[in-house]
């Protein structure tokens, strides 16, 4: 059974850096990003998440919520197994996310860690709050 790694759409598989333009108005393909969902494929299941598939962001059927995304990562070539509909964080081994802040207190890479996880953290929660196109 392959393990499940979960990849954000906005700003690690497709462009965000103009900020949010629609439901519907998915940025171009980032370099790399096509090879990067297809390298992850040989080992994992892929699951695609965005908040554009939310109940809350989008209303309507989880076919609704999700069509925009599947037809934006067929015409482009993007390997994925499925994508999250919006209920709740999926289980997974992994999250790739530009919006995602390691905290890792408990020292999977080394108990040294301890407090200076939490000092890291903080740093870069400051950091993506000052930010101007987050994704709220």
């Amino acid at each position: 059974m392959r393990k499940t790694v979960c990849v954000d759409l906005d700003g690690v598989l497709a462009d965000y850096s103009s900020g949010y333009k629609g439901p519907d108005v998915i940025g171009d393909p980032l370099p790399g990003a096509v090879e990067f969902t297809r390298a992850l494929g040989e080992f994992a299941e892929v699951v695609i998440y965005s908040v554009r598939c939310s109940p809350e962001f989008r209303p309507g059927s989880v076919e609704a919520r999700v069509r925009p995304v599947r037809e934006w990562l067929q015409a482009h070539g993007f390997y994925f197994d499925r994508i999250a509909s919006g209920e709740g964080k999926p289980v997974a081994c992994a999250y790739v996310d530009d919006r995602a802040v390691e905290c890792d207190p408990q020292g999977l890479f080394g108990p040294e860690l301890g407090m200076a996880a939490y000092q890291t953290a903080l740093a870069r929660c400051r950091l993506l709050a000052r930010l101007k196109h987050t994704k709220e």
